[in-house]
């Protein structure tokens, strides 16, 4: 009897301890595919390569580096729609991932097909502010995000602001990856604002007043705002830009329902006429 207490002791030792190891086993069986993977990624055997990667996945689904090269070994065998896919796997459970996120953006505006009415749905949630970017919170990845980066691929005002806008809401609510989108597309947007003509100055009062609230700290912004208030009193002066610095009796301003102008009424702190005055201090 005691004896076979004792078997059944062991037995059971011998049973946790392979429970216990089991883990250990399945991570270092993904890390060995993994090895093997790039192994045979670097001698471009891509079929090889890309069988490691998958075995290394099944066991552990979120080993990301796997996942990564996989995305790589498809686009190597130029099939591009299952490598966007494993990246876009990745940034859907790591959205600061950067290479994986590099290596998506490359790519996924090419997939995109935005119709006309997905443009206007747009313009009216991210514009207009008719709707709630929450409506686009769901799968990212392949909605808002590939549209965002075939509108900021676009030259015209419209277009620069509403990928500035999109890209602000992604940056602060889906991946911070997308801020120098953001950025890069105000920037685009106060650069058209002060080149061409605008027909709706109401967009352009709330391009400045985005900027002004959000890049206070920026000498790039703040630049680029002034040389968009430049153009501004240039326009409603009825002269050239290079013309406005010899005009000193317009005064501007901004205002919530649009851009107004008319006779100058305070001077300078030296007594001198100002060329024009901006007031974006609105609720």
């Amino acid at each position: 009897m005691r004896y076979r207490r004792v078997f059944y002791l062991v037995l059971l030792f011998l049973l946790i301890i392979r429970l216990n190891s089991e883990p250990l086993a399945h991570s270092q069986d993904a890390e060995t595919f993994y090895k093997n993977g790039y192994i045979y990624f670097s001698q471009n055997n891509y079929e090889k390569a890309k069988e490691s990667y998958q075995q290394a996945i099944q066991i552990k689904p979120d080993y990301w580096d796997a996942r990564y090269w996989l995305g790589k070994t498809y686009e190597m065998m130029e099939q591009i729609p299952q490598a966007i896919n494993e990246w876009k796997i990745i940034l859907q459970n790591q959205p600061g991932h950067l290479e994986a996120f590099k290596k998506w953006r490359t790519y996924a505006v090419s997939q995109v097909r935005m119709s006309n009415q997905e443009r206007q749905n747009l313009e009216n949630v991210f514009l207009y502010q008719n709707g709630s970017p929450e409506t686009y919170r769901e799968k990212p990845w392949d909605i808002i995000i590939p549209y965002g980066l075939a509108i900021s691929r676009q030259n015209d005002f419209i277009s620069a602001f509403l990928a500035a806008r999109l890209f602000r809401w992604v940056s602060s609510q889906i991946s911070g990856l997308l801020s120098d989108q953001a950025d890069m597309s105000y920037q685009k947007a106060l650069d058209l604002a002060a080149t061409e003509p605008f027909e709706d100055s109401e967009l352009v009062f709330q391009l400045i007043k985005d900027v002004t609230n959000d890049y206070t700290q920026s000498h790039t912004m703040q630049k680029k705002i002034e040389i968009l208030y430049q153009s501004i009193f240039a326009k409603q002066a009825g002269v050239k830009i290079e013309e406005s610095t010899n005009t000193a009796q317009i005064e501007i301003r901004v205002t919530a329902s649009g851009i107004e102008s008319g006779p100058v009424n305070y001077r300078n702190h030296d007594e001198s006429s100002p060329r024009f005055y901006i007031d974006t201090d609105f609720e």
